[in-house]
């Protein structure tokens, strides 16, 4: 664990639902580009051969990352959002009464152990985006790379021009 990671662990709750807004509007982002990068992916339809074996892998590819995206890490953040909220409105409810201050004195275990649930269900999160992160960083690079090149590198080791 990394001393960024460890530091936000201990942070309190409200610090730790900043960090998953913040999460979601990057993924938010990176789902946006991916379509855009499609975009640009589709209109460089017109190859042939190797080219258009390697441009159906970048599209296969892109494909692939926006579903991951979207099923994965996207439900774990709402998911992960919907916990926070109830343990959120649970001590705002506790803290009303004399009666729900007793009992949340009296449940406290129960309150810290949801609060525990929440910071590694947090921390198992965190470590998903920062291999999205890293994933998404090499296919966009290697997205730029072929849209950049007029005639991308060959597959197979065969050159085109030489029979």
């Amino acid at each position: 664990m990394n001393i960024k990671e460890k530091y936000l662990l201990e942070a309190k709750l409200g610090i730790l639902h900043f960090e998953t807004i913040d999460w979601m509007a990057q993924i938010q982002f990176y789902f946006d580009e991916f379509c855009a990068l499609q975009e640009l992916l589709n209109r460089r339809k017109d190859q042939d051969g190797i080219e258009e074996q390697v441009h159906k892998d970048m599209v296969l590819r892109v494909t692939t990352m926006m579903k991951r995206i979207s099923n994965v890490v996207i439900s774990d953040l709402i998911e992960h959002e919907k916990y926070l909220s109830c343990i959120l409105m649970e001590e705002e409810g506790n803290n009303r009464s004399v009666l729900n201050r007793y009992l949340r004195n009296r449940f406290a275990n129960d309150a810290k152990f949801k609060e525990l649930q929440y910071r590694d269900k947090h921390r198992l999160i965190a470590q998903k985006i920062i291999g999205l992160q890293k994933d998404v960083k090499g296919l966009k690079q290697d997205i730029y790379r072929f849209l950049s090149k007029k005639h991308p590198k060959q597959r197979h080791g065969f050159d085109r021009g030489h029979c």
